[in-house]
């Protein structure tokens, strides 16, 4: 190993604005390493001074380095990356498959939004169109035909799923509603219930429309919806 620009610990002298071996009577008596008496700057550069200073040549300076098995760190790197891939891969399907529920709930009812009644009526009427007597699980492909009936564009996905595409879609606006109010929504209220809300799946939650009868259509008529502080509704606007 080179002497080259050896790291020493603690600088008062030279930072000081001493310099080192700017003093021949001090180099000459005073052992290099006597760290009792002199600070080193961290930085010097060994190979500047080694050959001009007898003194400095009279001490043996025996470092080891280990020497590093560079395939073996190619190995822990490769590890590495694959467990951060299988890590990432992991969560990205977390994400795919879970349902934030947010803390927040909307400040504006029903009447504070511009209800859209005739997209809404529509949509109520589409759903009851096609609902059938008893579910076959795929209430969210029911629900996302009769939107795209009434002539609104809509991002796809499993029930769950659709608190988020209904979220972020221009034509709808999330509203609140008390328990006192859910038996007598108008029709074409969308409601959305997250995994395993008021008892539906576990797996992919539960989305419906209200017919304005106190009913509610998917794939299936539901003479009963439940009522969930969890649910999220949804109505169509105007802009």
């Amino acid at each position: 190993m080179t002497l080259d620009k050896i790291n020493f610990m603690n600088l008062s002298y030279l930072n000081a604005g001493g310099n080192l071996f700017s003093d021949p009577l001090l180099t000459q008596t005073t052992p290099l390493f006597d760290f009792n008496t002199l600070s080193f700057n961290p930085y010097m550069n060994m190979d500047t001074f080694v050959p001009t200073y007898p003194t400095m040549q009279n001490f043996n300076f025996n470092f080891e380095m280990p020497k590093f098995d560079m395939s073996m760190l190619m190995d822990m790197y490769n590890a590495t990356i694959k467990n951060y891939q299988n890590q990432m891969a992991k969560f990205q399907d977390l994400l795919k498959n879970t349902s934030f529920v947010y803390n927040t709930k909307p400040t504006e009812s029903l009447q504070d939004v511009n209800f859209n009644q005739d997209k809404a009526k529509e949509m109520a009427k589409n759903v009851r169109a096609h609902a059938k007597n008893k579910s076959s699980g795929n209430c969210a492909l029911y629900v996302s035909n009769a939107i795209e009936e009434s002539g609104i564009p809509v991002t796809r996905g499993h029930a769950f799923q659709m608190e988020n595409n209904l979220r972020n879609n221009e034509n709808f606006k999330e509203v609140s509603i008390t328990k006192d109010e859910f038996a007598s929504l108008p029709a074409g209220c969308i409601l959305v219930y997250p995994k395993g809300v008021a008892g539906y799946s576990s797996d992919f939650g539960h989305i419906e429309i209200t017919l304005g009868n106190g009913e509610t259509a998917s794939d299936f008529l539901n003479k009963n919806p439940k009522y969930s502080e969890n649910m999220k509704v949804f109505v169509p606007v105007t802009a």
